[in-house]
């Protein structure tokens, strides 16, 4: 897998968002379709539902531990993680 010297790889249960997003929200990873890890299912937290979209590894990022909301720890949670 070749995403370039800033992309790290993402596995189920991370979390993750958008990379042209400053600041924006945190959403878990989920499904991660291969080949080559083609795209990856995104689960994302809105007014207390869950909604997922799928997206191209080099558009995700991500979050490092001191930057995840609590909102994103329970949708973790809700999805079994």
């Amino acid at each position: 897998m070749n995403w370039g010297e800033t992309h790290t790889a993402i596995n189920h249960g991370d979390y993750v968002k958008l990379a042209n997003a400053e600041g924006g929200d945190v959403g878990v990873a989920w499904e991660i379709n291969p080949p080559n890890t083609a795209s990856i299912q995104v689960y994302w937290w809105n007014d207390g539902h869950r909604w997922s979209k799928y997206y191209e590894p080099q558009n995700l990022t991500l979050v490092p531990p001191a930057e995840i909301p609590d909102h994103a720890i329970k949708l973790r949670d809700s999805l079994g993680l």
